[in-house]
């Protein structure tokens, strides 16, 4: 997969590492859903990224919200990727396995 062909959901998105990998995916042509409880910095995260990258205010420990998150995010294209460089002081619908993007793997 070519990187400007990417469809990525980066969580903790507006700051931080986050937004370090959501810039590198955004310079390479890709886009991304930013996934962040802070709106204003979501918002301006979106403003300086442009066209290629949304966001979505996300609390990763709402499993319920992380979900209708995901699936607003994949709109016709998919996802391809995600990215959890989100904090949280509990377990997260991500880091237990029981969220809608659980981890994968594959034999080769």
């Amino acid at each position: 997969m070519r990187m400007q062909d990417i469809r990525a959901i980066v969580t903790g998105g507006a700051s931080g590492l986050g937004r370090a990998v959501a810039d590198d995916i955004v310079a390479a042509g890709g886009r991304v859903v930013l996934f962040d409880v802070n709106h204003a910095l979501g918002s301006a995260a979106v403003a300086e990224l442009g066209t290629h990258a949304s966001f979505a205010t996300v609390d990763v420990t709402d499993e319920a919200a992380v979900g209708a998150a995901v699936t607003r995010g994949a709109g016709d294209g998919g996802l391809d990727l995600c990215v959890n460089c989100a904090e949280s002081a509990g377990r997260s619908a991500w880091s237990a396995g029981t969220g809608p993007c659980r981890a994968t793997s594959s034999a080769r």
